[in-house]
């Protein structure tokens, strides 16, 4: 019975991929003079469960059981299935880089920003992802993102988020 549930509980191990690291966006922003920030609407609840899963998804309510057909918040590799597929999604269009449902699209020009912002928004539209048209910023010399202004001149925390340590007596 141990060797069963040793065997078993294997296909229940955290997945171990990564978020991507903001040294990594910094890295990749030397020339970049166009922005867009894009942010997916309720990102998690945009893919789909396998069928075969939905079972797994189920919660009792006092309406009767309820299962979820859209990965809900919560999941064990929730963030992990979701980072991973919008990785797939826009692995080979440049100049973008995606935590999450956030996604950057840094361009050298305005003609190659509307060629990549082309790119990531024909990709979107294939997969079926849905944007939130009220936070996406679109060509822009700077935007915030993820906590930090991002321009021409790199990657720096957002003033507000540092004005505590700078007000310290």
């Amino acid at each position: 019975m141990q060797n069963f549930c040793k065997n078993f509980c294997k296909n229940f191990d955290n997945d171990k991929y990564t978020c991507p690291n903001l040294a990594d966006l910094a890295a990749n922003l030397h020339g970049a003079t166009v922005f867009s920030k894009l942010d997916l609407r309720k990102g998690y609840h945009q893919v789909p469960v396998h069928p075969r899963d939905v079972p797994k998804t189920a919660v009792v309510t006092p309406f009767g059981l309820f299962e979820y057909l859209r990965m809900p918040f919560g999941l064990r590799n929730a963030g992990q299935t979701f980072q991973r597929l919008m990785d797939e999604i826009l692995q080979d269009v440049p100049h973008v880089f995606v935590y999450m449902d956030d996604i950057l699209v840094a361009s050298r020009s305005h003609a190659e920003h509307v060629q990549d912002l082309h790119a990531v928004l024909s990709r979107l539209q294939q997969h079926g992802m849905v944007l939130n048209g009220e936070k996406c910023v679109l060509g822009q010399s700077q935007v915030e993102y993820l906590g930090h202004v991002v321009s021409s001149s790199g990657l720096s925390p957002l003033p507000e988020r540092v004005a505590a340590i700078q007000n310290v007596q």
